[in-house]
């Protein structure tokens, strides 16, 4: 009973929060003065991104739209942080990555004759200081994805994209290059770049073990029972994982520790596949159509409200998905798929996916 009574305390509480946080993004919006153009362009030649998501998963995705746009002969300039540069420059060229970090960067941006900017952002709190700086005083048509805004601060963009529709990430950044180059257009694969590599002495799978969260990672128990697998069948593997983690040696498995993300997207460019929980190794596998075992989280609802597993989904021709068979109201981790559950699906992707088994 007293917990009953707790619980509903905690969701008037926490009502109450969301009440006045509501209020003051209310009037922080309505003081801002904007100076985006409201007429759309007849011809869109020019293109500001603007991504203050600071996530490699999302990076890829945007990537791929780059890459379908710039494919179209117009000219791409993005806004980001830094550490996402490396993964930008595999499409545009540096002069047109702009930082956060660097109030320069705000000045060329603006000095720019862009045709239309589209804010990707669809949360208003992520890095919205950053977002305001550049948001405040851009002059051409600028378009943005956010819920809260279009529904208190519409005035501050010329229009709003509603991607809430869009069951995958893919299909989001899709409906993006369709506004952009009037035409329909396929769901956007992730793009990480070409790239060219002497083949591995051994054929390994690549086993990443770490997610964004802690609720995302695989257990001591779940990694020593794929690498049993894989060892058990003479399948070679890369793994990666934090070395707090008690790890069974075997022959075949070797443990790397890559210093970036560009020295992991190598690892995966050069495996024949991949094995990881949700994070963006599960994209970049996608990138080079690696087949891929990933395992998700049950009752994972992303922002729209869409599961994980669906939003996130890998997009590799061959892929099994894989997470736990528990449910419950509230997010159930990795942990928590059963050994069974890793056994069965680590011999399948060897078998089905791999034909090594």
């Amino acid at each position: 009973m007293l917990h009953k009574i707790l619980r509903a305390l905690s969701r008037i509480n926490h009502a109450r929060i969301s009440q006045r946080k509501a209020k003051k993004i209310q009037a922080e919006l309505r003081s801002i003065k904007a100076s985006c153009s409201n007429t759309f362009p007849k011809k869109i030649k020019r293109v500001l991104i603007i991504d203050p998501l600071v996530c490699f998963g999302d990076s890829l995705f945007i990537n791929g739209l780059l890459h379908c746009v710039s494919s179209h002969n117009i000219e791409i300039g993005i806004f980001t942080f830094s550490k996402l540069n490396q993964i930008y420059s595999t499409v545009i060229p540096k002069e047109r990555i702009f930082n956060f970090e660097n109030p320069l960067d705000i000045s060329a941006a603006l000095s720019e004759p862009w045709d239309i900017a589209i804010d990707l952002c669809y949360i208003f709190n992520q890095h919205w200081n950053e977002r305001r700086a550049l948001i405040e005083n851009i002059s051409c048509y600028t378009i943005c994805c956010d819920l809260t805004i279009q529904r208190y601060g519409n005035h501050i963009y010329s229009d709003f994209l509603d991607l809430s529709s869009s069951h995958h990430f893919g299909d989001r950044m899709a409906t993006i290059a369709k506004l952009i180059l009037d035409t329909e257009i396929p769901r956007i694969l992730p793009y990480a770049g070409k790239r060219n590599s002497a083949p591995p002495e051994n054929n390994y799978v690549y086993i990443n073990t770490v997610g964004g969260a802690s609720f995302r990672c695989l257990n001591s128990h779940q990694i020593n029972t794929i690498t049993k697998i894989l060892s058990k069948n003479k399948v070679h593997a890369i793994l990666y994982c934090p070395e707090k983690v008690d790890i069974d040696e075997h022959h075949y498995i070797t443990q790397v520790s890559p210093k970036n993300f560009d020295e992991c997207i190598g690892y995966i460019f050069n495996s024949i596949g991949v094995i990881t929980p949700d994070t963006s190794v599960v994209h970049v596998a996608a990138a080079y159509n690696k087949p891929t075992l990933a395992f998700y989280c049950e009752n994972d609802p992303e922002h729209y409200g869409l599961q994980m597993q669906e939003v996130w989904a890998p997009l590799c021709t061959k892929k099994i998905i894989v997470k736990p068979d528990a449910k419950g109201v509230h997010r159930i981790p990795i942990t928590e798929i059963t050994i069974k559950q890793i056994e069965t699906s680590t011999t399948s992707f060897l078998k089905n996916c791999l034909r090594l088994a």
